[in-house]
């Protein structure tokens, strides 16, 4: 006879002994087949008559082990990385410290309720494209002695987008879109988005050549350091500054960027985009037609026309941001703070380190990087993305077990 201690952690042993024989006895039971534990089987003049016992929940029970879906597993390696929705700053590699404008709006994740989209009129299915059902060679995505470059950068900047949504629980969506004889192909994101809107909360839309350049940073903080809050009905960044203002409008305004485009569902913003979709047919903005085929195309028609009528101040983030920067006391002189003010700034969500030198805003794209020109840029900017956050997290747990791998020969006897 075994004495068990008294008190409360006689109770605790005793509650784990009885959960474990009846566990073993529920695993014995289904891994024998049929048993008489669930059934009573009898013998009445040759007619077998089965009784179930009605009385126990037992039978009701399945054990199952299920591995891992592939979205699981994503979400559990990037649990310990994801910043939380509501944190006050964001630190980057190089010190920079990127905080929210004020209090946090947005505290509770969307999930479902965002939908991250990609928009083309083509769809990657050819030789490496990701939409082929043959194994992806990455390293040559994008080459064109194997495949369409131009397609190959698709595929790429899918990976990405498909991956970020995973990683958040977020919603993914690529629409492969009719092309309209009457506007070039750019066009056809405003129709997709404002479909899309009937079924979520937010859309969000990015080039193939855009990329989430920190993975771990959920969109619900962006919007939180963007202050996008539930009366905003569009964002986009702000475009760059060039000497001859090519990116300007007639009014010699930057304009927006429509490589990002966050959308928020109401009447206001399906009015919006119905007046954007209508723009080359001249009947509400006389003149818009000039668009259907010249570059900017929808960008320079919102910039010319949309955002002039749409001018609530809920409607458009519009404002040019000048960034203040801070120097921060720290152990590090590097350590800087980026305060913000309202809009998609280009620093945050425009541009690349890689740009030319007539490019004269400093936009690196700090989370949302976008390769306009240079776009065979953008597969490392993916690659580098995921690696940095893997390799992170890699780290980490080799310091926390390093007194178990760490053989140091060394070191002479103590």
């Amino acid at each position: 006879m075994i004495a068990l201690p008294n008190g409360p952690l006689q109770r605790v042993l005793l509650f784990a002994a009885i959960s474990s024989v009846a566990l073993f006895a529920f695993v014995a039971v289904h891994s024998a087949g049929p048993s008489r534990f669930l059934y009573n089987e009898y013998d009445d003049d040759m007619n077998c008559t089965r009784s179930r016992l009605t009385n126990t929940r037992l039978s009701r029970l399945r054990l199952r082990v299920q591995p891992l879906s592939l979205t699981d597993s994503i979400r559990e390696l990037y649990a310990p990385l994801r910043l939380p929705i509501d944190a006050t700053s964001y630190t980057v590699l190089d010190g920079t410290e990127y905080t929210l404008p004020g209090e946090p709006i947005w505290h509770k994740p969307f999930g479902k309720e965002i939908c991250i989209v990609d928009v083309d009129t083509r769809i990657p299915t050819g030789i490496n494209q990701v939409f082929n059902k043959s194994r992806l060679d990455w390293e040559k995505l994008g080459d064109e002695k194997f495949m369409d470059a131009g397609l190959g950068r698709v595929s790429a900047g899918v990976l990405n987008h498909y991956l970020y949504a995973q990683i958040h629980g977020y919603d993914y969506k690529f629409v492969q879109a009719a092309p309209k004889p009457d506007r070039g192909n750019t066009w056809v994101k405003v129709d997709a988005i404002a479909e899309l809107l009937n079924s979520y909360r937010f859309v969000i839309f990015l080039d193939a050549d855009a990329v989430w350049e920190h993975m771990e940073v959920p969109a619900e903080w962006l919007f939180n350091r963007w202050n996008i809050t539930e009366r905003t009905s569009i964002a986009m960044p702000m475009d760059v500054k060039r000497e001859d203002c090519v990116t300007c409008d007639s009014r010699k305004r930057l304009m927006q960027n429509t490589g990002l485009i966050v959308a928020q569902q109401s009447e206001r913003t399906q009015e919006m985009f119905a007046a954007w979709a209508s723009c080359p047919g001249d009947e509400r903005y006389p003149g818009c037609s000039t668009w259907r085929h010249k570059w900017a195309h929808e960008q320079r028609a919102f910039a010319e026309y949309v955002r002039y009528e749409f001018d609530r101040p809920d409607d458009v983030k519009v404002s040019v941001l000048r960034p203040r920067f801070m120097q921060a006391s720290s152990a590090c002189s590097c350590v800087k703070t980026l305060t913000v003010g309202q809009e998609i700034s280009c620093y945050d969500a425009n541009g690349y380190p890689e740009r030319g030198r007539y490019v004269l805003s400093q936009c690196d794209g700090t989370f949302v990087r976008h390769y306009w020109v240079r776009k065979h840029f953008a597969k490392g900017a993916i690659g580098n993305a995921v690696l940095q956050s893997i390799m992170g997290r890699l780290q980490t747990q080799l310091l926390e077990q390093q007194e178990g791998i760490l053989v140091n020969k060394t070191l002479g006897p103590a």
